[in-house]
């Protein structure tokens, strides 16, 4: 009666706990200080708690998350200073959108055992959640120290690294989680966005090819490897690219592909935002590639529909700029161009300085370029010379 087959590794810790002999439980109470008991102070229902442990840790594989937080709930009543029952709490809260229990969890099993490392993890990650990214950081940092040889840990570091701006650090990061585990499809991930904003587009498609060949229902990964071909001009592969992207994001579970299945139970309003930002880039670096391929038309239509969605898609205003001069019409381009100026500048179409200029990223910098060279030929269509000659330069 006891549901789904016990692991072979939480059998053997159970059936340690129920064979302790005098002399192993002397030895047991040599190393308390280790784990943050005092001398003589040994768990008195183990071998219960972790019965009940290995009934919550089934229901988190099942996918009861609500189960689970109970089932660990009532192996910590049984025992409360085991911290990997803490820790499996805290999993298990994390999966259900409970960042700050989680936390609170982990930092239960992190006194008790201060070396811990999986529990410096999955803390940064409740702590991510929370908007404490400098917190989530330093965590991963004790976990990395704890335990080296985490591969997933240094991955994790190198996603929060690039989403605070530091990208060789990014790069630095996964390039040792792929040393440790070469496949470690989430590193390369990763790794395959900060290469994008280096402007190494070849390592950028590599590196998501390879995070693809391990897990093909990554989202990020089609849509950088989409990002990436359109610089190498592989336009076909873009857009075989975007329609996987798409399908994913079209299905089901779309929405946390988008935005991970913690951010989903917590806040479902914030993941939908987080899904049609993803919907909105995907149909915008469609529209790029149409619009290389000269049709002209659907990339406009593409456009629009990702507008609808995010408006702040700079590319995609542009790319209707772009249209609007091909179509003669050279009142639609300025007014397009100087969208996609001012969503680059901050509001402002002001000519930028050297180090505004360097502020921005590559791509943006690109985008911007060409929004001030083709609302100059526009300019220059309607016998604006002045206002030709300050775009042009």
């Amino acid at each position: 009666g006891r549901g789904p087959k016990e692991g072979a590794a939480s059998g053997a810790r159970r059936g340690r706990a129920r064979a302790m002999s005098p002399v192993d439980e002397r030895e047991a109470q040599a190393e308390v200080p280790e784990i943050g008991w005092s001398r003589g102070c040994l768990p008195k229902n183990c071998t219960e708690a972790f019965d009940v442990a290995d009934i919550a840790e089934a229901k988190l594989l099942e996918g009861d998350l609500h189960g689970a937080v109970e089932s660990f709930g009532r192996a910590i009543e049984e025992e409360s200073r085991w911290p990997t029952i803490w820790l499996g709490r805290a999993r298990a809260k994390l999966k259900a959108g409970d960042p700050a229990g989680a936390e609170a969890d982990c930092t239960s099993a992190i006194e008790m055992q201060p070396g811990m490392g999986e529990a410096f993890s999955v803390r940064s990650e409740a702590r991510d959640m929370l908007g404490n990214l400098a917190g989530a950081t330093s965590d991963l940092s004790e976990a990395l120290r704890c335990s080296p040889g985490f591969a997933m840990a240094w991955a994790v570091r190198g996603g929060m690294r690039f989403r605070g701006g530091d990208v060789a650090g990014a790069v630095e990061d996964c390039t040792e989680a792929i040393r440790l585990d070469p496949q470690c499809s989430r590193a390369y991930t990763y790794r395959s966005m900060a290469n994008l904003q280096l402007e190494k587009f070849f390592e950028a498609a590599t590196d998501s090819s390879k995070a693809l060949t391990g897990d093909a229902s990554l989202l990020d990964s089609w849509i950088a490897r989409a990002a990436a071909q359109i610089q190498l001009g592989l336009l076909q592969n873009v857009l075989s690219d975007c329609a996987r992207a798409m399908r994913i994001l079209d299905g089901p579970d779309g929405v946390v592909a988008a935005a991970g299945a913690a951010l989903t139970a917590l806040d479902p309003a914030a993941a939908e935002l987080v899904a049609r930002k993803a919907r909105a880039r995907t149909l915008e670096l469609r529209a790029g590639a149409l619009f290389r391929q000269g049709d002209v038309r659907e990339a406009c239509d593409e456009c629009n529909a990702a507008l609808e969605l995010d408006a702040t898609r700079a590319d995609a205003v542009a790319i209707l700029g772009y249209s609007k001069l091909r179509q003669r019409d050279f009142t639609g381009a300025i007014e397009y161009c100087t969208g996609a100026i001012k969503l680059l500048q901050n509001g402002s179409e002001e000519p930028l300085g050297d180090e505004e200029v360097a502020a921005r990223s590559p791509l943006q910098r690109e985008i911007l370029a060409r929004a001030w060279a083709e609302r100059g030929q526009a300019r220059l269509a309607l016998f604006d010379y002045a206002g030709a000659r300050v775009d042009a330069s």
